[in-house]
């Protein structure tokens, strides 16, 4: 094998293919909560082989150090929920997402997406109810995810923002 850059990152790619495909969705899952950008990209692409080959070790270390996704039933949810059709606009990271809420609770939101947003990831949410001028703007972490969109946990929610689900769950209710 030759010495240059790409023969270089062969060799990565080579070591990463070696390992499971658990530890291999562990590492996607924790490099895509990151904020790699190209220069992150070029510094790995410029490391020895033995460098490269020690941080693979670390990224699994890391990676299997980390708890694995939950899935909740509907009964351990810490509030109810009511389903909805409610327009979202949410930031992570890196990006800024226009979505639907399917359902709400006082605890947390449903969010129909296909964006790969990963468990535990932190994001800022942007929604209005129906007839109401005010919106709600709230923080709130991912706890688990399907191929039909994610599930956040609100963070920081205030009293007032509490109230004003509750009412549109219970208007909901009536309607």
């Amino acid at each position: 094998m030759g010495t240059g850059r790409y023969s270089v990152l062969l060799r990565l790619f080579e070591l990463i293919n070696k390992t499971s495909e658990d530890q291999q969705l562990s590492l996607l899952k924790y490099l895509l909560k990151g904020n790699l950008t190209s220069p992150v990209l070029k510094l790995i692409i410029d490391m020895p082989h033995e460098e490269q080959a020690a941080l693979l070790v670390q990224l699994k270390e890391m990676s299997s150090d980390q708890q694995p996704e939950k899935t909740i039933t509907l009964d351990e949810r810490e509030s109810p929920r009511k389903s909805c059709s409610l327009t979202v606009d949410y930031q992570t990271q890196d990006n800024d997402h226009s979505e639907h809420i399917l359902d709400i609770g006082t605890g947390g939101v449903f969010i129909e997406t296909t964006e790969p947003i990963a468990v535990g990831q932190e994001l800022t949410l942007n929604f209005a109810f129906p007839d109401s001028q005010d919106t709600i703007k709230v923080d709130g972490e991912i706890v688990w995810r399907n191929t039909k969109g994610i599930g956040v946990k609100f963070i920081d929610i205030n009293q007032k923002q509490i109230d004003k689900i509750k009412t549109y769950i219970a208007v909901e209710k009536k309607g």
